[in-house]
């Protein structure tokens, strides 16, 4: 089973409560108690408008919607950050970020101080993205040679175009239309010390929906497209353990 998720993290807000999202986004969500999200009707899917997951950990709060990171992503609309910018105003840094596996789309847009950083995006029907300086993590990544086991393994054909990334660490292959999966991984864990991929039991989370009425369902174009988916630090501390 894969991965359909994107969202945003950041460091810890003291106190943190849904009621900030409902004032910040002008929502009115409800936190969805008694069961496991997935018996809700109609189903449950933070890709759609009105779904929203929450994790908060002691070193991250992280919002899981579409609405909140998609457009930020995928059009470079920044409307998102700024919103929740004036909401916290004392976050200095946020990752947006989006790991859909069935609809090939993957990657980030970090921010510090006010200012885009990075940004990293891989998807089917735009290939790659890229704007800013690459992030120290990125740079454990680099073009591999592969073997002749792998290429049996990989199962390339007359005209394969992939390319291929290595991880100096650990080794691990990946082309390149998956690489940014692994990087927003690594990056996120050793950021905030978790990742979406983690599993967890439900109660980690907070399940919310919006009141008004159903969510809006994610359109078939948009889902092939999405998938079927330690303290604030500073702004030096920040760039010198991602620029070192």
């Amino acid at each position: 089973m894969g991965i359909a998720v994107s969202g945003v993290i950041f460091d810890p807000i003291k106190d943190f409560d849904v009621s900030m999202l409902n004032r910040a986004f002008a929502l009115r969500l409800e936190k969805i108690e008694g069961k496991f999200y997935p018996d809700t009707k109609p189903r449950f899917d933070p890709r759609n408008k009105g779904d929203f997951i929450v994790n908060l950990g002691d070193e991250h709060t992280c919002i899981m919607n579409a609405a909140v990171a998609d457009d930020l992503l995928f059009e470079n609309d920044l409307t998102s950050y700024h919103v929740l910018s004036r909401e916290f105003p004392t976050v200095d840094r946020m990752i947006f970020f989006c790991l859909y596996d069935s609809g090939g789309s993957y990657g980030y847009s970090a921010f510090a101080h006010g200012e885009l950083l990075r940004r990293k995006l891989y998807t089917v029907h735009e290939g790659h993205v890229e704007n800013g300086t690459p992030l120290a993590v990125e740079e454990k990544w680099q073009p591999a040679i592969l073997t002749d086991q792998e290429i049996i393994d990989e199962g390339f054909e007359d005209g394969d175009e992939r390319r291929f990334f290595r991880h100096v660490t650990s080794g691990i292959l990946a082309d390149d239309t998956m690489v940014n999966s692994y990087v927003v991984d690594e990056l996120l864990r050793a950021e905030y010390g978790w990742s979406p991929f983690d599993d967890g039991e439900p109660s980690e989370y907070g399940y919310y929906r919006t009141v008004e009425s159903a969510p809006s369902v994610v359109p078939f174009e948009q889902e092939k497209a999405r998938g079927s988916q330690p303290v604030p630090s500073s702004i030096k501390s920040f760039l010198r353990r991602w620029f070192q």
